[in-house]
Protein backbone atom coordinates (compact mmCIF):
# COMPACT_ATOMS: atom_id res chain seq x y z
CA UNK A 1 0.00 0.00 0.00
CA UNK A 2 2.92 2.34 0.83
CA UNK A 3 4.20 2.10 -2.74
CA UNK A 4 0.70 3.03 -4.31
CA UNK A 5 0.42 6.16 -2.03
CA UNK A 6 3.93 7.02 -3.44
CA UNK A 7 2.97 6.58 -6.86
CA UNK A 8 -0.39 8.62 -6.23
CA UNK A 9 1.97 11.63 -4.09
CA UNK A 10 4.44 11.03 -7.38
CA UNK A 11 1.80 12.32 -10.01
CA UNK A 12 0.45 14.84 -8.31
CA UNK A 13 2.44 17.63 -10.47
CA UNK A 14 1.31 16.13 -13.53
CA UNK A 15 -2.46 16.45 -12.28
CA UNK A 16 -1.73 20.41 -11.82
CA UNK A 17 0.12 20.47 -14.69
CA UNK A 18 -2.93 19.49 -16.72
CA UNK A 19 -5.09 22.07 -15.20
CA UNK A 20 -2.77 24.41 -15.65
CA UNK A 21 -2.51 23.64 -19.58
CA UNK A 22 -6.48 23.38 -19.91
CA UNK A 23 -6.36 27.11 -18.33
CA UNK A 24 -3.64 27.95 -21.07
CA UNK A 25 -5.97 26.40 -23.53
CA UNK A 26 -8.90 28.43 -22.94
CA UNK A 27 -6.93 31.50 -22.66
CA UNK A 28 -5.59 30.85 -26.10
CA UNK A 29 -9.50 29.84 -27.18
CA UNK A 30 -10.54 33.00 -26.64
CA UNK A 31 -7.66 35.04 -27.69
CA UNK A 32 -8.22 33.78 -30.83
CA UNK A 33 -11.07 35.22 -31.55
CA UNK A 34 -9.13 38.69 -30.93
CA UNK A 35 -6.46 37.66 -34.04
CA UNK A 36 -7.56 37.25 -37.30
CA UNK A 37 -4.68 37.11 -39.01
CA UNK A 38 -3.15 34.55 -36.52
CA UNK A 39 -6.11 32.72 -35.36
CA UNK A 40 -4.98 29.49 -37.15
CA UNK A 41 -1.73 29.38 -35.50
CA UNK A 42 -3.19 30.75 -31.93
CA UNK A 43 -6.09 27.62 -32.37
CA UNK A 44 -3.08 25.40 -33.88
CA UNK A 45 -1.12 25.81 -30.59
CA UNK A 46 -4.00 25.60 -28.08
CA UNK A 47 -4.79 22.26 -29.77
CA UNK A 48 -1.41 21.00 -29.13
CA UNK A 49 -1.76 22.24 -25.36
CA UNK A 50 -5.17 20.44 -25.00
CA UNK A 51 -4.19 17.52 -26.58
CA UNK A 52 -1.25 17.17 -24.26
CA UNK A 53 -3.36 17.59 -21.70
CA UNK A 54 -5.88 14.95 -22.59
CA UNK A 55 -2.74 12.22 -23.05
CA UNK A 56 -1.13 13.34 -19.47
CA UNK A 57 -4.60 13.37 -17.70
CA UNK A 58 -5.16 9.87 -19.25
CA UNK A 59 -1.70 8.20 -18.53
CA UNK A 60 -1.55 9.39 -14.70
CA UNK A 61 -4.96 7.59 -14.29
CA UNK A 62 -3.80 4.79 -16.00
CA UNK A 63 -0.46 4.25 -14.09
CA UNK A 64 -2.37 5.70 -10.75
CA UNK A 65 -4.86 2.66 -11.77
CA UNK A 66 -2.60 0.11 -12.59
CA UNK A 67 -0.33 1.08 -9.29
CA UNK A 68 -3.43 0.16 -7.52
CA UNK A 69 -4.14 -3.09 -8.84
CA UNK A 70 -0.98 -4.10 -8.87
CA UNK A 71 0.47 -2.77 -5.45
CA UNK A 72 3.05 -6.26 -5.62
CA UNK A 73 4.04 -5.24 -8.80
CA UNK A 74 7.76 -5.14 -9.89
CA UNK A 75 7.03 -2.46 -11.85
CA UNK A 76 5.51 -0.38 -9.30
CA UNK A 77 8.33 -0.68 -7.04
CA UNK A 78 10.87 0.08 -9.88
CA UNK A 79 8.75 3.44 -10.47
CA UNK A 80 9.35 4.30 -6.81
CA UNK A 81 12.73 3.00 -6.54
CA UNK A 82 14.08 4.64 -9.30
CA UNK A 83 12.07 7.80 -8.77
CA UNK A 84 11.75 8.24 -12.47
CA UNK A 85 7.77 9.82 -11.28
CA UNK A 86 10.56 12.23 -9.26
CA UNK A 87 12.29 13.13 -12.27
CA UNK A 88 9.02 13.30 -14.29
CA UNK A 89 7.64 15.88 -11.89
CA UNK A 90 10.48 18.13 -11.88
CA UNK A 91 9.75 18.63 -15.48
CA UNK A 92 6.26 18.62 -14.99
CA UNK A 93 7.38 21.52 -12.09
CA UNK A 94 8.95 23.58 -15.01
CA UNK A 95 6.84 23.39 -17.57
CA UNK A 96 4.04 24.30 -15.56
CA UNK A 97 5.76 27.42 -14.75
CA UNK A 98 6.07 28.14 -18.23
CA UNK A 99 2.36 27.28 -19.30
CA UNK A 100 1.52 29.87 -16.22
CA UNK A 101 3.92 32.46 -17.42
CA UNK A 102 2.44 32.14 -21.25
CA UNK A 103 -0.78 32.65 -19.91
CA UNK A 104 -0.25 35.38 -18.22
CA UNK A 105 0.83 36.65 -21.43
CA UNK A 106 -1.70 35.72 -23.06
CA UNK A 107 -4.06 37.27 -21.70
CA UNK A 108 -1.77 40.34 -21.53
CA UNK A 109 -2.03 40.61 -25.21
CA UNK A 110 -5.65 41.26 -25.58
CA UNK A 111 -6.53 44.02 -27.42
CA UNK A 112 -9.49 46.14 -29.18
CA UNK A 113 -7.60 46.54 -32.06
CA UNK A 114 -7.30 42.82 -33.81
CA UNK A 115 -4.28 44.26 -35.72
CA UNK A 116 -2.53 45.32 -32.69
CA UNK A 117 -3.17 41.79 -30.77
CA UNK A 118 -2.43 39.73 -34.42
CA UNK A 119 1.25 42.13 -33.82
CA UNK A 120 1.60 40.86 -30.35
CA UNK A 121 1.27 36.84 -31.41
CA UNK A 122 3.63 37.37 -33.53
CA UNK A 123 6.46 38.53 -31.54
CA UNK A 124 5.90 36.23 -28.87
CA UNK A 125 4.68 33.21 -30.79
CA UNK A 126 7.89 31.23 -31.33
CA UNK A 127 9.00 31.81 -27.39
CA UNK A 128 5.69 30.64 -26.60
CA UNK A 129 6.35 27.55 -28.55
CA UNK A 130 9.52 26.35 -27.10
CA UNK A 131 7.76 25.01 -24.56
CA UNK A 132 6.35 22.11 -26.63
CA UNK A 133 9.22 19.78 -26.83
CA UNK A 134 9.42 20.34 -22.91
CA UNK A 135 5.38 18.99 -23.12
CA UNK A 136 6.33 16.43 -25.65
CA UNK A 137 9.43 14.58 -23.12
CA UNK A 138 6.77 14.57 -20.46
CA UNK A 139 4.01 13.06 -22.54
CA UNK A 140 6.54 10.33 -23.85
CA UNK A 141 7.82 9.53 -20.30
CA UNK A 142 4.13 8.96 -19.21
CA UNK A 143 3.25 7.08 -22.63
CA UNK A 144 6.03 4.75 -21.81
CA UNK A 145 5.39 4.25 -18.59
CA UNK A 146 1.63 3.64 -19.40
CA UNK A 147 3.06 0.65 -22.16
CA UNK A 148 5.38 -1.01 -19.81
CA UNK A 149 1.92 -1.13 -17.33
CA UNK A 150 0.07 -2.70 -20.26
CA UNK A 151 3.15 -5.28 -21.00
CA UNK A 152 4.26 -6.32 -17.61
CA UNK A 153 0.91 -8.09 -17.34
CA UNK A 154 1.54 -9.98 -20.39
CA UNK A 155 4.76 -10.94 -19.59
CA UNK A 156 4.15 -12.36 -16.59
CA UNK A 157 1.90 -14.70 -18.42
CA UNK A 158 4.03 -15.55 -21.02
CA UNK A 159 6.95 -16.66 -18.16
CA UNK A 160 4.30 -18.70 -16.22
CA UNK A 161 2.32 -20.51 -18.83
CA UNK A 162 3.29 -24.07 -18.90
CA UNK A 163 2.35 -24.89 -22.29
CA UNK A 164 1.47 -22.92 -25.46
CA UNK A 165 -1.39 -20.47 -24.90
CA UNK A 166 -3.44 -19.47 -28.06
CA UNK A 167 -5.37 -17.08 -26.63
CA UNK A 168 -2.41 -15.38 -25.38
CA UNK A 169 -0.22 -15.10 -27.96
CA UNK A 170 -3.08 -13.46 -30.20
CA UNK A 171 -2.92 -10.53 -27.01
CA UNK A 172 1.00 -10.34 -27.96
Amino acid sequence: MAEVLAVAGGIAAIVQLAACGKKLARALHRFSRDVVDARADVRRFENQVSIFCAVIEAAQQTIFRYCRENPESLLVTYINRSGVLDLINLEAGIVRRHLLDIRVQVLGMKSTFVFWASIKWGIKKSSFKEVVPEMESIKASLILLVSTTQLEPLCLRLNHASEPDQDLEREV
